[in-house]
């Protein structure tokens, strides 16, 4: 047995001690003052985004917040991500907005039979800032993005519904090069191509094309089908520091199979093929479970339409308070239909034809100024315009005949003879408008500020 000296045993106890000691110094230090990472930054751009600040009307001068109005302004980037193809599409995202199913064979497409707050906007419809009339599908495009105004426009747009007025923002060139392209494939085989290509030749001159190419049939409607192409040329020119020309043009033709629907009747099999009914039947809703029907005639109906909008801009900045515009718009539509109205228990055709042309220059002066301690965002200008309608509306009441099978119609049938000429009830109209329109926001503070309108038409 070995025996140890506790004297020896002292110095390496003490060390240990002073060891642990040191340890829990050091945790105690780490705790009460924790160690800082380097700080790390992540960034991105945004190329789009879902928010508008201002509206691309010059004649709305102050940010959308500070418009005593409500605008929804739907961008390019929900327009793009919806895949919205037409107008009718992109207003699903404005609220108060209904549409219509042309009632009655109203004639006019999807997208100008609508309401705002329960008025008819049909006459309601802009771009860029001048009236868009005409019976054609406004497909989305050549659109940058769409402006909603609810409530009074009359000193803004002139004539237009009470609800407020829809302002498309065309697609414009721009100083970078880029392209977008897109393909879609989908059920009801629906087949979709659009282009959108801008090219900046140098610092002053750039071009842009878009192209579209549509074809698609209806959800649960046999026979029906929507076809459409257009393309949209623009050019940007420069031709000093302070000038700049834009040139542009629309051309959209459709070829369509167009649809009267369903009737409205309470009709059952037992009713229709009863006698006593002597070809009229009761009113009421129409009693069948296929809602696919479709009661026209394959390749006897037909909707074609050819669109022409060609516009020139010139703008000029006197100084960085003074800038002067000037836009002319030439804007031609032709629609040409004829479709087959169930009757029940007969067959009706409805030939229409309907043509718009409209010729269009304003100019306005923008000039910002100050009187003291007020200062002003002044627009002022001058819009002339000429609109000339020429549309015929007949129905073919000599030739009515019955459906072979009124549940079960045969759409390939041949019942109506050589397609008619539309020569009845011809109607023409001619508006000429001179217009003559004042704005100006007034700024007491960057928190006070006091917009104010008027516009004089004369027609």
């Amino acid at each position: 047995m070995l025996a140890t000296d506790p004297s020896r045993l002292r110095p390496l106890a003490a060390a240990v001690l002073a060891t642990l000691q040191a340890a829990a110094m050091q945790a105690q230090a780490a705790e009460s003052s924790p160690q800082q990472l380097p700080k790390i930054s992540v960034g991105a751009d945004v190329e789009d985004s879902y928010k508008t600040e201002t509206s691309a009307s010059p004649k709305l001068t102050q940010p959308l917040r500070d418009t005593p109005q409500t605008i929804t302004v739907i961008p390019q980037s929900v327009i793009k991500e919806q895949g919205a193809d037409s107008l009718r599409d992109v207003l699903r995202n404005s609220p108060g907005i209904t549409f219509q199913a042309g009632e009655g064979g109203g004639g006019l497409p999807g997208d100008q039979n609508f309401t705002m707050r329960g008025f008819t906007a049909r006459n309601s419809l802009f771009i860029d800032g001048l009236r868009d009339t005409g019976a054609y599908t406004r497909d989305s495009f050549n659109l940058e993005s769409v402006e909603v105004i609810k409530g009074p426009t009359g000193a803004v747009a002139g004539r237009s519904a009470a609800a407020g007025a829809i302002n498309q923002i065309s697609k414009t060139p721009h100083a970078q090069d880029s392209q977008s392209y897109s393909l879609g494939y989908g059920s009801d085989d629906y087949k979709r191509i659009t282009a959108d290509t801008n090219i900046a030749v140098n610092e002053r001159f750039s071009l842009r094309l878009n192209a579209m190419y549509h074809d698609a049939e209806v959800s649960n409607r046999d026979v029906v089908e929507n076809k459409r192409w257009g393309f949209a040329p623009s050019l940007a020119l420069g031709i000093s520091d302070d000038t700049r020309l834009t040139l542009s043009y629309l051309f959209v033709e459709e070829d369509n199979v167009p649809d009267y629907g369903l009737p409205w009747l309470s009709v059952t099999q037992d009713t229709a093929s009863d006698p006593s009914h002597n070809g009229t039947f009761p009113t009421g809703a129409y009693d069948t479970a296929d809602q696919s029907i479709f009661y026209g005639l394959r390749d006897y109906d037909y909707e074609d339409t050819e669109t022409h909008i060609a516009t020139a801009q010139l703008e000029h900045a006197f100084s960085d308070t003074l800038s002067l515009r000037n836009v002319t718009r030439y804007l031609d539509t032709d629609r040409d239909s004829a479709i087959t109205a169930p009757r029940p228990p007969r067959r009706q055709l409805h030939r229409r034809t309907m043509g718009t042309e409209n010729i269009t220059n304003l100019t306005d002066l923008s000039v910002n100024f100050a009187t003291g301690n007020v200062s002003h965002a002044l627009v002022t200008g001058l819009e002339i315009s000429r609109e000339t309608t020429d549309n015929r509306n007949s129905a073919n009441s000599d030739a009515q005949p019955t459906y072979d099978d009124f549940f079960r119609p045969d759409p390939s049938d041949r019942p109506l003879g050589p397609m008619p000429a539309n020569t009845g009830n011809p109607s023409e109209a001619t508006i000429h408008t001179f217009a003559l329109y004042v704005f100006d926001t007034i700024s007491f503070t960057d928190q006070w500020h006091v917009p104010g309108g008027v516009r004089l038409d004369v027609a």
